[in-house]
């Protein structure tokens, strides 16, 4: 996995903006927070830091995926008029000189063949 280039102020500033104006749009889709990470857990009934309580957790989707993840809603015409459904909708926050991983160029190839919606976003403008 490539190490972030950009600040971590900056990137998690732009994350908030986007869910904000994702939010306004609620009428169009819903979005998620999608935080992926690992670790180690110590249930609180245990002594603290004593290795054989530990449990290590993996948390989120998986590596590579979006840091908003959710759907958008589309209209069908012809056999299906009126109804709506979901198309899943990745939103990668990128800041400063970042780039995508492997892990996030691969869902987002995976994404998009099943025609699934997925935007680098560098402002809130990309939206």
């Amino acid at each position: 996995m490539q190490k972030e280039k950009g600040s971590s102020a900056a990137h998690t500033k732009l994350l908030k903006q986007t869910l904000i104006e994702l939010g306004k749009r609620f009428e169009t889709g819903r979005f998620f927070r999608n935080e992926v990470g690992q670790g180690w857990f110590f249930p609180p009934w245990t002594k603290f830091f004593e290795k054989e309580n530990a449990r290590y957790l993996v948390y989120g989707m998986s590596v590579g995926t979006p840091d908003i993840v959710g759907f958008t809603i589309k209209e069908i015409t012809e056999d299906m008029v009126g109804q709506k459904i979901a198309i899943f909708t990745g939103y990668e926050i990128k800041t400063g000189e970042s780039v995508q991983s492997v892990e996030q160029k691969n869902f987002q190839k995976i994404l998009e063949s099943f025609n699934g919606i997925y935007k680098v976003i560098r402002s809130v403008g990309d939206l």
